[in-house]
């Protein structure tokens, strides 16, 4: 059976990838501050959009104002396609570990809501800083990615920190969520400002 792969929106990424990302995996997009992890998951949110795809950006940093300012800039009107309801922007910044249950209840509802066909979620790192433990977040994050999303045929991209110094990704649980992994790195000069790697795109 042929995986149907959809674009990122950035060509030398598809390039690598077989032309795209199978639809419905879950990939992990990892890196230091400043690496342009939130403009690669931009750019393949807006790239869904721009085939008609609806589209779901959920954030526990951002605020809704701040990234329609930054990606403005770029001419990407999300604003335009939320008043179409095709876009979503949902801002968990304020949620509390009480509240995190019912955030990732609403990425499900919102998801349907505007027929979402991508999701980002920023970051992978302030989810699993909501729960207690780890096996709580691996339950949960099971039950929203692995069954509800995933069936429904939405792909994915969680954005995760990795600490300035390290190249250590996470706690181990990106590789129980994760279909895919994509790192980027600062590069080592300023002839190459950074550095893209595919470290896992696994097959069905």
């Amino acid at each position: 059976m042929t995986l149907e792969r959809i674009s990122t929106g950035i060509a030398s990424l598809d390039a690598l990838i077989e032309g795209g990302i199978p639809r419905g995996f879950t990939v992990l997009i990892a890196g230091n501050p400043g690496t342009g992890k939130t403009i690669l998951t931009t750019h393949f949110l807006y790239e869904g959009l721009l085939r008609g795809e609806g589209a779901l950006y959920v954030s526990f940093s951002e605020s809704r104002n701040q990234f329609y300012e930054n990606f403005n800039r770029f001419g990407m009107r999300f604003v335009d396609f939320e008043k179409d309801n095709k876009f979503a922007f949902l801002d968990f910044a304020s949620v509390t570990k009480k509240g995190i249950g019912d955030a990732l209840e609403e990425v499900l509802i919102v998801s349907r809501n505007i027929g979402a066909r991508r999701v980002v979620i920023d970051s992978f790192s302030a989810i699993l800083l909501a729960f207690d433990n780890i096996s709580e977040a691996r339950i949960a994050l099971h039950v929203v990615l692995g069954k509800m999303l995933r069936s429904e045929g939405i792909t994915n991209m969680l954005i995760t920190e990795v600490p300035t110094g390290t190249r250590t990704i996470g706690s181990g649980m990106e590789e129980f969520v994760a279909d895919g992994i994509i790192q980027l790195e600062h590069g080592t000069s300023d002839a190459i400002p950074a550095t893209l790697k595919v470290i896992k795109m696994r097959a069905r």
